[in-house]
């Protein structure tokens, strides 16, 4: 077990040391040029990127068969994804606390998805919460549509997200020269997700049941950023950017009953990371 509290010392102590100094801007810049590294390893920094990675990645909800160039859904996701083993040691480090114990770990987004031909469709998908977002962006192209047997689909997508913690109700952490707060330091985690998908499925009256496998590239850094009081200037210092590899095989049913305009989409994963997930999209088809 990592003792997360001697990394959280460690960081307060640099900065803290580097503005006792003297709050000399030039000097304090250059001084924070230095890296983080050595104040939050990899065994803090890559867990984080890889659970908030794979819980923001971009999942359309739907199956293989196209969208026609007229067709627009909207919808509202709700989805709950396993944490992984490493995750509740390293979410303490950035001041999430309980939270990194919990078993699994929720995320809702609203989903927008067009036909663009009879072969491409484009869907985006997001949230925004003061100053933390997801955002994702996904394109779909028909491999192969007979006329009888399920339709091939392969699928990209990317996606980015910021969590700024200290905007989340999430206290930051003073920052002290000879005993006297003279900022803050507040953690920010960013992370990439590109994904590439292969599924097939079968489109039938009102229900699409679909099944598919997928490769996730994760990556991802933490951002400590040190807002100093005596000379009104923010200072970041971020670590390397770690990456992660995963792979999934999903299967899911859509439900669009043409005359209602309605829309459910049901789906589950499995995670070779342990990020198992499961999940809905409620909404409409125009």
């Amino acid at each position: 077990m990592v003792n997360w509290s001697v990394y959280t010392r460690r960081l307060i102590t640099l900065m803290s040391l580097l503005l006792a100094a003297g709050v000399n801007e030039t000097a304090l810049a250059s001084s924070l040029s230095l890296s983080l590294d050595a104040v939050l390893p990899a065994e803090v920094v890559k867990p984080m990127v890889k659970a908030t990675g794979y819980l923001s990645n971009h999942r359309p909800y739907h199956g293989a068969a196209p969208m026609s160039g007229a067709s627009l859904d909207l919808g509202l996701e709700a989805t709950l994804v396993h944490a992984p083993d490493d995750f509740s040691t390293s979410s303490s480090a950035t001041g999430l606390g309980s939270v990194g114990s919990l078993p699994s770990m929720p995320i809702a987004k609203v989903h927008i998805h067009k036909g663009l031909s009879p072969t491409s469709d484009i869907g985006i998908s997001g949230l925004y919460y003061k100053g933390s977002y997801i955002a994702g962006v996904g394109m779909k192209f028909i491999l192969h549509q007979p006329e009888e047997g399920p339709t091939w689909a392969l699928r990209l997508s990317y996606s980015t997200t910021k969590v700024d913690f200290a905007k989340l109700s999430i206290p930051s952490t003073p920052l002290l020269a000879a005993g006297v707060s003279v900022g803050s330091l507040s953690i920010i985690l960013k992370t990439r997700t590109i994904a590439t998908q292969v599924l097939a499925s079968k489109k039938l009256y009102f229900v699409e049941p679909y099944i598919g496998a997928g490769l996730e590239w994760i990556t991802g850094q933490i951002d400590a950023v040190a807002r100093l009081n005596i000379v009104s200037t923010v200072y970041t210092l971020s670590t390397k950017s770690y990456s992660s590899y995963s792979l999934s095989a999903f299967s899911g049913v859509l439900f669009k009953p043409g005359y209602a305009g309605l829309m459910l989409a049901l789906e589950g994963s499995y995670n070779t990371e342990g990020m198992h997930y499961l999940g809905i999209l409620i909404g409409f088809g125009f």
